[in-house]
């Protein structure tokens, strides 16, 4: 749900960025783009954080795994 507000927020931004540019709204524009590069920073940090800890946990699984006999790894993925 944060995403799907996160794109929103940017889709009414981007909106008002072209709005500000046809006005030539030039201090408009100077915030505007300022607030999406920030957004843009902010979701990349949250994207690579996310990407981290998946790649963990998919780390800690396979060590899991590797400490189970074949047996019980049939049953814990049946």
């Amino acid at each position: 749900m944060k995403a799907k507000n996160s794109v929103d927020d940017q889709q009414g931004m981007f909106t008002d960025l072209q709005s500000a540019r046809k006005e030539s709204r030039s201090v408009d524009i100077v915030v505007l783009e300022d607030l999406l590069h920030q957004m843009f920073r902010e979701w990349k940090a949250e994207l690579n954080q996310t990407s981290a800890s998946s790649s963990l946990q998919a780390v800690s699984r396979v060590v899991f795994i590797g400490y189970l006999p074949a047996n019980e790894i049939s049953k814990k993925f049946a």
